[in-house]
Order: structure tokens, then sequence, then C-alpha cells
């Protein structure tokens, strides 16, 4: 990074422009990431990977696509979206000057919504810049000016390669290392730098500015409590706080042991299934067993009522002894995936990871996928073609490989026998949690739902899914809903002054004994 200069990253982006320009709007937020801005950040701009973080962890707001940092200081925000995905409408043009964002967002919601999601990550780890990237265009800003909405931000525009290619000085200057380290553009993304600002009326004032008299113990006071919260809000997710700080509604009593006697009897019916050996999608347990397919189990709530906090409560607290032999897995939607067409691959991906690093579960692993299709293995020997092979073991076993690897590729079907596999190994059972489906757009949610669906369905397991009344109502009018019949329960709202109550008594025993405000 340290020499390459303007001159040889643009001779460099006039080699790779075609090779980017051949990306697809049919292509993926992977193959964009891989294929196009990749290739501008590390191979024409040259930046150090060393300095750049993917998918970077953002408390309560997600993974930051891109973060990059220099001497360990986060710089600049990046996120990614798929080459399909717009900023800024057709044939638009501009120029090599700022431009305030608040038409631009309204013509392009996307760009709205990218550089909003952004702007929550650089918000939360400190970053001075803020962009997005579809590949071909590329949008740059300020996390930050004072008295400034983001649809007010003052922002550089490459609305295309060519853009690109015409403004380059200004395209490096915003985005490589050097440009960024030395704030060559920030100048002219701030408002006020334009306009001088008036002088303040306090300079007016005799005497003024004096000395402040400030209060040592209230600054003491505000350090810890910082730290407090900071401590509090890293054990949200843990039995502790949800034992201590949950507040239950009146109503949740009866849907609390609505769900246990569904996790009993689902344990139950597991029991029986076990007994079965899992062929085939099409010859599912329950139908040997006549024994009901499972549905659904929604979580009706408004945003901010409790959903996502009431399946912590049911999970680490409630229902904590039914929930003993169970495997777990849970889904977040808040950011991923970013197309209704993804949804499958994101899903089969999460729960392949968590069997991976939380149940020490690796499903590709020779020896398990062996185990999982051993009947299958075994009928397969005593085929026409397998017998043809009888006598050559090594053409037996190119066979045998071919097979697996068909069987492996169509993921539901492999899930399946896969779940049914560990209930009748680990004599478990199987609940997954869905949360945050309702934020995302209706094509995604009816594509999750329809996974949700056929998960229930096939693997014999109990899922819940985190969604808003009038989404709920909405598709059950017109969507996937109205198929699938799912059971449904409501979380209404906790009494808000026992929840500031129970959480500050919380944090408050987190103190040192020596440092409590009696």
């Amino acid at each position: 990074m340290g020499d390459w200069q303007a001159e040889a990253a643009f001779a460099e982006f006039q080699t790779r422009k075609q090779a980017i320009a051949d990306v697809s709007n049919r292509d993926n937020e992977a193959v964009t990431r891989l294929r196009a801005i990749d290739t501008l950040l590390f191979d024409v701009l040259r930046w150090d990977k060393s300095y750049v973080e993917t998918e970077k962890y953002c408390r309560a707001e997600g993974y930051a696509d891109y973060v990059f940092e220099i001497d360990g200081r986060p710089l600049l925000v990046l996120e990614a979206k798929r080459a399909g995905t717009s900023f800024v409408i057709a044939n638009a043009s501009f120029e090599g000057h700022p431009y305030v964002f608040q038409l631009l967002a309204k013509e392009s919601p996307s760009a709205m919504d990218a550089l909003r999601q952004a702007l929550g990550y650089a918000a939360t780890l400190g970053s001075t810049y803020i962009a997005i990237s579809n590949g071909h265009q590329w949008l740059f800003t300020l996390t930050f000016v004072p008295e400034e909405s983001l649809q007010e931000r003052h922002i550089y525009v490459f609305e295309s390669l060519e853009a690109i290619e015409k403004r380059f000085r200004l395209f490096w200057n915003c985005f490589s290392a050097d440009g960024i380290q030395r704030n060559i553009v920030s100048d002219h993304l701030l408002q006020s730098r334009r306009v001088p600002a008036p002088a303040k009326f306090s300079t007016r004032i005799a005497g003024y500015p004096h000395k402040a008299d400030r209060n040592v113990f209230r600054n003491e006071l505000s350090y810890i409590l910082d730290l407090v919260w900071q401590i509090v809000a890293q054990g949200e997710a843990s039995q502790d706080f949800v034992t201590n700080c949950y507040v239950s509604p009146n109503s949740h009593a009866d849907v609390i042991g609505l769900a246990r006697e569904l996790l009993e009897r689902r344990r139950h019916e597991d029991d029986v299934l076990v007994q079965f050996d899992i062929k085939s999608i099409d010859q599912l347990p329950h139908q040997v067993a006549q024994l009901p397919a499972e549905r659904p189990f929604v979580v009706l709530g408004e945003v901010g009522r409790g959903k996502s906090s009431f399946l912590k409560y049911l999970r680490l607290v409630a229902a904590r002894d039914s929930l003993k032999n169970y495997i777990q897995i849970d889904i977040d939607f808040l950011d991923r995936p970013d197309s209704a067409e993804e949804v499958p691959d994101f899903i089969y991906g999460e729960i392949e990871r968590q069997l991976r690093e939380k149940y020490h579960v690796d499903i590709y692993e020779d020896g398990f996928v062996r185990g999982v299709l051993h009947g299958e293995l075994t009928r397969l020997r005593k085929t026409p073609k397998g017998k043809l092979y009888e006598g050559d073991e090594k053409r037996y076993r190119e066979f045998e490989v071919d097979h697996i690897d068909s069987v492996v590729k169509n993921r539901h079907s492999y899930f399946t026998m896969v779940m049914h596999h560990l209930k009748r190994g680990r004599r478990c059972s199987l609940a997954i949690f869905f949360d945050n489906l309702d934020r995302r757009v209706e094509p995604l949610q009816e594509a999750a739902f329809l996974k949700c669906s056929a998960m229930a369905r096939d693997w014999c397991s109990l899922v819940f899914v985190c969604l808003r009344p009038t989404t709920s109502y909405k598709s059950q009018q017109s969507g996937v809903l109205d198929a699938i019949a799912p059971k449904t329960f409501t979380v209404s709202q906790p009494d808000l002054a026992l929840v500031l109550k129970k959480r500050f008594t919380y944090a408050k025993e987190l103190l040192p004994w020596e440092r409590r405000v009696p």
C-alpha cells in the first residue's frame, strides 16, 4: 500500500475495468464482492488486507461488510450490496462535487437503506467515513456532521465505472488508504466549511469564558455508570440477566404453559420416531408413526414489545428443563440475506455452521455422512450397478462417492436425514428460532415462511418465528401463512416502570460494593 500512487492505480483500473463491468445484475452479493468490490479495493487501490476486517460484528446492529482500520482506528465502513441493487436512477449523471443526499434518497430507497445500515455500524465502531457500493456504483460521506440528518448529508456519488474513470483522482481521495488517512475530502463534505458560521454571541460577554466549577463526583459517577451499562449490555443473552431483568406480563403465563407443553409433546413424539430408519424425505417418520406433522409457531408483537426477550426467557428460564435435550438453532434475519433467492442457502448455511461450532457436528465429514446414509449405502451395494462393480473395489468406491454427492446436493433432503440421525443417535429433539424476520421485505419473509413450514414438517422440529401482527395478518390474507396455518400467540407490552426498576437493580448489583450508591 505504501508506495502505490493514484497514477499506478488508474492504470490498473483501466486494465481491470472490463472484468468488473462483467459482473451481472443477476449475481448475488457474494459474487459482486469477490469479482468487483474486492478487485477495486485490493487490486486497484491496493489496500493492505491486514488493515481490512470483513463481517465485523457490531453489537445490536449486525455484521459490517468491510471495516478499514489504520493504526487500530476505524476510518471507513463500507456496506456492499449485489450488483442488481441500484443506488441512483437510470442514466443519472453527477459531477465532481458533493451532492445533498435528500433528493437521491427519495429517488433511490435502496441507497437510503444501505447508507443508514452503514451508518449504524459506523456509529457503533466510531468510524470517520461511511460508504456503500454495488461494485459499479459507489457513494461516500462522513459518518457524523453536527446538526445534519442523514438526508441533509453531503455525499460524493460515482454513478458508474465510467464516472470512476472520469473522476479517478477524486475516487482515489475518497477510498484509498492515503486519501482517507489524510482526510483530503472531509472539508468539502462539511457544509459549515462552505458558509463560515457567524461569531458566537458568547464572544460579546465580558469575562467569558471562565473556568467551570466541575463536580468531581458527577464525572466519576458517569464513568462508572457507562462501564456498568456496557457490562449489562454484554450479558443480555445470559441466564442471569434474563432471570433478574425480564418482566413477564400477566397474559404470558398461559402462553408459557402452552409452549412448555409443546416442547414436552415434541420430545415424547421424538422418542417414538427414533425407532424408524429415515431412508428418504418421501418416507417421513411421522407418517410411519401416524403422528401429526409440526407447523411453525409464530410469536406476534410490535417492534420493541419484547418478542426476542420472551423467547430468551422461555429458553433460559421458563422452559430450560424442557429444552435440556434439544438442539437449538438461532437464525437472525437482521441484515442477511439480501434477497428471497438467497434464503435457503442462508438458512442451511447457518444450521451447518451452528451444528459444527456449538454441537461439534460436521455434517459433511466423511464418517458422519456415511453414518447418516448407512442404510442407503447398504442398499446401494445390492443394486445392479453395485453388483456390477462387486469385484472392482476402486470403481465401486467411485460409484459410491458419486451417489453420495448426488444425495448431499439436495440439501433439504440431506438435512432431513441428518436431523433424524442426530435425534436417533443423541436422543434429542430440534428447536429452531427465526428472529427479526418481520424487519425484512415481504418476498424474503414469504420465502422464509415456506422454508419454516418444510423444516417443521419434514424434520419434525419446533420452529419459532417472530412477526408483527400486521405482517402476519397480511400474509394470512394474501400470502403463504394462509396455506401454512401456523400456531400463533401474542406478546403484550410489559410494565415499563417495572422493567426499568429491575434493570437498575441488576446494574447496581454489578457495581463493586464500595462504589454502590445507597
